[in-house]
This record gives C-alpha cells, sequence and structure tokens, in this order.
C-alpha cells in the first residue's frame, strides 16, 4: 500500500517492492491495472490508483485501499483504518472492526473486479504492456493466481468473525 497519499504519477516505475510487475489495458479498465508479485510470492493490484488490493502467498486479503480508506485483515478479522488528526498535528490511528454484514459489500466489490480482471485475461481482452522487468510474463501467472483467490467462494468473509 502506498503510504504517500498524493496521487500517483507512474504506479508501475513506483511499485518497486514488487519484484515482477506489469501494467495491464482493456475496455473493461478505465485506468490502466498494475499487478505484480512479491518475493514471498504474494500479489498487488492496483486499478488505477483506488482501490488496491495486496493478497498474500495464500491468496488471502492482507491489506486494501478502496475509496480512500485503508483496510487490513488482521487475527482473522477486517479492520477499517482512519487517520486522525489531532489539533497538535499529530495524526491517530483509529482501527474500526467491521462486521459480517459491512465486510459483505467490501468483499463482493473484491470478487466481482478480480473475476472482470480474469475474464479479461482469459478472453485476451485485457493484455499487458510494459512490464518491470522487461521479460515478464504477469499475465500467465494472474492466470494461475486469480483462480486460486476466487476458488475459495468466501475467501475473506470465512475469516471474519460474526461475533461482534
Amino acid at each position: 500500500m502506498p503510504r504517500d497519499e498524493s496521487p500517483r504519477e507512474d504506479l508501475l516505475a513506483e511499485a518497486t517492492a514488487l519484484v515482477r510487475r506489469a501494467e495491464l489495458t482493456g475496455p473493461e479498465f478505465p485506468e490502466p491495472v498494475v499487478a505484480g508479485f512479491w518475493n514471498d510470492g504474494g500479489l498487488s493490484v492496483y486499478f488505477g490508483e483506488d482501490p488496491v488490493f495486496r493478497f498474500d502467498e495464500t491468496g488471502q486479503l492482507k491489506r486494501a485501499f478502496v475509496e480512500g480508506i485503508k483496510y487490513q485483515v488482521r487475527d482473522s478479522t477486517l479492520v477499517r483504518l482512519k487517520q486522525d488528526r489531532t489539533s497538535t498535528d499529530r495524526v491517530r490511528l483509529i482501527r474500526q472492526r467491521l462486521t459480517h454484514v459491512e465486510a459483505r459489500p467490501f468483499c463482493q466489490k473484491i470478487q466481482e473486479l478480480l473475476t472482470r480482471l480474469l475474464v479479461g485475461l482469459q478472453e485476451a481482452q485485457v493484455t499487458q504492456g510494459a512490464a518491470v522487468p522487461d521479460d515478464s510474463d504477469v499475465v500467465t501467472e494472474l492466470l494461475d493466481v486469480l483462480p486460486v483467490i476466487l476458488a475459495a467462494d468466501s475467501w475473506l468473509a470465512s475469516r471474519i468473525d460474526d461475533e461482534r
């Protein structure tokens, strides 16, 4: 997740922690999608500047940035993170656990976006542009990884504690 809240000029160049990354374009996506893999095998997908999803090597969501709000999965719970600036210009991080009902639309949005990306890749409507390193075949890796992430019907919802 980007720490800097200012607009990104070139996500492909700036996402240096992703050891293999590429820009993907297609008619379903108004802005380029940048997808890449971490050293540990985890995946990050940037649908423009927002939303952004970070998955671990097993395909479980770790972090997200959706509609300007940061989220993380912590102790099997989806947590919304909000920055609160105090009168002394200090920043305080407020964590709010989401209930299952609150998390459901969030999970559905992720499922919908990743499904659109996968279908676009499968139908060759979404194609790879620039890549780092240049010879990276991120599309092939995504075609392997996205079905695994999407196969678990409740890949995140199952991890959210219902008892609040």
